[in-house]
């Protein structure tokens, strides 16, 4: 059974609606992507959905995700569901959190990118339907971008305020979510504070509870951005810290990743050529452990494991009208940096470290072009990236057998250097119209597919969402907003 605040409820209609004329009003030709909507429960489309087909039955923005033809949340956890796209998942997709890309802190993906994606703060999850724009980084196919809430300028000098906040609860797991954006702008500045708090405890089912699975995460920050003669700057600061939090699957979980964010854009136009650039920074730390959250093994057998990395990356690219179309080129580049040791919290001699002092350099460049090749609209694009990765020496403890040191020394003695030849990816695609989804209002090339949640869920190719909370779960949502 689900039960709707009603103020909440026609506010986010009409905040819905709004978003909807909004995207379709600027969205460029051909692009190639489903946003969906990550308010809670959007009751401009809600009639007729059953509770067990709610994309957002459980914390994660994952779940909203899954709800698009070809996705699928492969489920490690409460804050640890990865999202999969026709087939693929974990690197092999372009992943982005309001347009970031960086390394997850867990070395088997603990923290996936979505994981710091807390669905109180994202406005739209943007997941590109085939292979994603070569403009937007590497990846195999596909993409997806978890858009944050964000003050916009306004229209005038005079400053305008607003806000956009959620709250939920749900009784299956006694949970907990609240949060949003707050924030003030005019035509020349805007800036917002951001912030959402969640927390649960384990979850029940019909014949039981899932030990372990409970989960506490918290992020803030803020979001500034300015109109100066030289061009528009922008600068996102978040802090994330996620608490214990259970992951069944796995052999250990989550007792805290502590994570900070910083993006510094800038965007000129100058002379018809429009150019961005940005300069980003992530660094994670992480600590699991196997027999916190679950029964302690035996004392030879604990295990905590302490794990760190750390993003830089820079991108530039111009964009102009060429050809009867428009043409862009630019370059990325990131480096990540890992870290691991396992310890034994019952025997302080006891130490492995499986990714020693781990770095890993790309260097990625693009020319995109979009536009109409007669009746179809097209975008065609190729992209090289050249890769590098280096790793220090393993060491361990002495106390370990000599299978183990036979083995670390064999790795230190190897070439541990290496750099690849470029990875090419191209990209060609052209319609004469785009439909959102089947049953969905079709739509010329040049608008984008707003499919919300309670849309996408009477999808026949979207596969229910087989919860086993459904038939004991209730919940309680409601959204305030005014901006921009």
């Amino acid at each position: 059974m689900t039960y709707k605040l009603v103020a909440g409820a026609s506010l986010l209609a009409l905040g819905a609606a709004v978003q909807a004329a909004s995207a379709q009003e600027s969205a460029p030709a051909l692009q190639d992507v489903i946003i969906v909507t990550g308010s809670r429960y959007d009751t401009a489309t809600q009639t007729g959905i059953a509770p067990d087909a709610s994309p957002l039955d459980g914390a994660d923005i994952t779940r909203l995700a899954a709800r698009t033809p070809g996705g699928a949340r492969l489920s490690n956890g409460e804050l640890s569901g990865q999202m999969a796209y026709r087939g693929l998942a974990g690197e092999r997709l372009n992943l982005r959190v309001d347009g970031q890309r960086f390394a997850s802190g867990g070395p088997n993906l603990m923290d996936p990118v979505f994981h710091y994606a807390p669905a109180p703060l994202v406005s739209a999850v943007i997941i590109d339907r085939g292979v994603s724009p070569v403009s937007e980084g590497p990846g195999l196919a596909g993409g997806a971008d978890a858009v944050f809430k964000r003050q916009d300028f306004a229209d005038g000098p005079d400053a305008d305020f607003g806000y956009d906040l959620t709250a939920s609860a749900r009784s299956v797991n006694d949970g907990l979510s609240v949060g949003g954006m707050a924030g003030a702008s005019t035509d020349r500045w805007r800036f917002n504070l951001l912030g959402a708090y969640e927390d649960a405890s384990d979850t029940d089912y019909g014949d039981g509870t899932i030990g372990g699975s409970s989960f506490q995460r918290s992020v803030y920050g803020l979001s500034a951005g300015a109109k100066l003669g030289i061009g528009e700057v922008g600068l996102d600061l978040r802090r994330h810290e996620a608490d214990p939090s259970g992951n069944p699957p796995f052999p250990m979980d989550i007792q805290y990743v502590d994570t900070d964010f910083a993006k510094l854009s800038y965007k000129a136009d100058l002379d018809g050529v429009t150019v961005n650039a940005s300069v980003n920074y992530t660094d994670v730390d992480h600590l699991m452990d196997n027999f916190s959250l679950r029964p302690s093994p035996a004392p030879m057998q604990t295990r905590a494991t302490f794990t760190e990395a750390t993003t830089r990356g820079a991108e530039l690219s111009a964009s102009f009208d060429w050809q009867g179309g428009e043409l862009e080129v630019g370059t990325d580049t990131a480096r990540a940096e890992h870290d691991a040791i396992i310890t034994n919290p019952n025997m302080a001699a006891f130490f492995v470290t499986p990714f020693p002092d781990v770095t890993i350099d790309r260097t990625g460049a693009f020319a995109q072009w979009t536009g109409t090749i007669g009746p179809v609209e097209s975008e065609l694009g190729v992209r090289a990236d050249w890769h590098d990765h280096d790793a220090g020496d393993a060491s361990l403890a002495a106390m370990l057998p000599p299978p183990a040191q036979m083995l670390a020394a064999a790795f230190n003695a190897s070439g541990r250097s290496r750099r690849t030849l470029p990875w090419m990816r191209s990209r060609a695609s052209g319609r004469r119209s785009a439909t959102a989804c089947p049953g969905a209002q079709r739509l010329p090339a040049s608008r984008p597919c707003r499919a919300t949640s309670s849309a996408l869920a009477g999808c026949p190719s979207a596969p229910a969402a087989a919860s086993p909370t459904a038939t004991s779960m209730s919940a309680i949502s409601g959204s305030i907003r005014r901006r921009r």
